[in-house]
């Protein structure tokens, strides 16, 4: 395990399966730079970002190159708020939510290949995922979600949003949902596997 404690820049670094690298809250930037690779970082372990998150750009995982996580590779957020590393969500690889107790991540609305929510200290309703022609290529697994509630879209008044996922919705806990639109023209949520409850 590597705990970064302080700000740093990395670039052609891989993570290897069984490798842990944990990032520290404010002031403390991880930074994937962009160098001459098609890939800048390859997560096949855990990169994890806890403490406190800084509110703004850069957040604690700062991916300025291409950040990819492989088949074991694993993101997780355990901070209030934050932002979430825009990346490359290689088939069996996961972005994790466990941190958030009432303010979502920036930069959520990404293509991954399995999601999972864990935040059993969240206190708000109506969290949304922000996605949109989104489509999610393994699992969403819900384990805890606190008092509160997640859910995958939330389009404005007469908007629409799709939704498609590939694997199968696994709720063993908490409350989830479609969305939390009410007066949206059109949701389309596509389950290709099983919804688990």
């Amino acid at each position: 395990t590597v705990t970064v404690s302080q700000s740093i820049s990395v670039d052609q670094t891989t993570i290897e399966n069984g490798g842990d690298v944990i990032v520290m809250g404010t002031p403390i930037v991880f930074t994937i730079e962009n160098g001459t690779e098609s890939v800048d970082m390859l997560v096949n372990g855990l990169l994890k970002a806890t403490g406190s998150p800084n509110e703004a750009s850069p957040y604690s995982v700062n991916a300025i190159g291409t950040l990819e996580f492989g088949s074991t590779g694993v993101y997780e957020h355990n901070q209030n708020a934050g932002g979430i590393p825009t990346s490359i969500w290689g088939t069996g690889s996961t972005a994790l939510i466990t941190g958030t107790t009432g303010t979502a991540p920036a930069d959520r609305n990404q293509n991954y290949y399995n999601l999972t929510f864990n935040t059993p200290g969240n206190t708000a309703t109506g969290l949304n995922m922000g996605f949109d022609n989104n489509v999610i290529g393994g699992d969403i697994n819900i384990i805890s979600t606190g008092t509160g509630r997640w859910q995958l879209c939330a389009p404005t008044a007469g908007d629409s949003a799709t939704v498609s996922i590939n694997g199968n919705i696994i709720q063993s806990g908490g409350n989830f949902s479609s969305t939390g639109s009410g007066s949206a023209a059109f949701i389309e949520i596509t389950v290709n596997g099983n919804i688990n409850v």
